[in-house]
């Protein structure tokens, strides 16, 4: 890779991380605001808890830095999304995942300044090249932190009309209406 694409690559990877993306608050700040109560929280009608979201986005960073060094091995989809190999649901764990996300980006972008390889050519065993592997690491993030911030406000708001009114919503297909109804709402969040 030339440098400036690798400079243009680490810094957008910087502003999604922690700096000032294109959408609104980075990655980091977002993680911060996750009330801990919610993180392990995993409804009926939910494939994933806010903690497999964020094993996953790790998961795939570790999965495409050795890829960068050429570590041989295959994703494993469901293994990705297992945050228990962090520990026991508890702050501390969560703590770690942040951490661990925090360092996996550091050793990626340091395996992409020593990246040598013709960005162009295919990943072996892959239907994509090395720089559109490299491009989805940032994009990977990004959506996926957008599915963290849904469950938060979905969590939020559950929590809120249990504590205003006696029951709450049970049936899972109105459950997926009320997030998509908050991913709406969250885009204000998300872009400030």
């Amino acid at each position: 890779m030339q440098a400036l694409e690798i400079h243009q690559l680490t810094k957008r990877m910087d502003d999604v991380q922690a700096g000032q993306p294109w959408y609104g608050r980075p990655v980091l700040n977002l993680l911060n605001d996750i009330q801990p109560e919610f993180v392990f929280r995993q409804d009926e009608g939910f494939p994933y808890s806010i903690a497999s979201l964020m094993a996953h986005m790790n998961y795939w960073k570790r999965y495409i830095r050795d890829v960068l060094i050429n570590k041989n091995g295959e994703p494993d989809a469901d293994e990705s999304f297992q945050w228990d190999i962090y520990g026991k649901p508890d702050k501390n764990t969560w703590e770690l995942m942040v951490t661990d996300y925090q360092q996996l980006q550091k050793s990626l972008k340091n395996c992409i300044h020593n990246f040598s390889i013709d960005p162009d050519l295919q990943v072996p065993r892959k239907s994509y090249t090395y720089q559109k592997l490299l491009e989805g690491a940032v994009d990977h993030d990004i959506y996926h932190i957008g599915q963290v911030i849904l469950l938060q406000k979905y969590y939020s708001t559950l929590a809120l009309k249990n504590y205003t009114r006696k029951g709450g919503w049970t049936n899972s297909i109105s459950n997926w209406f009320i997030a998509w109804g908050l991913g709406i709402l969250s885009s204000l969040v998300i872009m400030k």
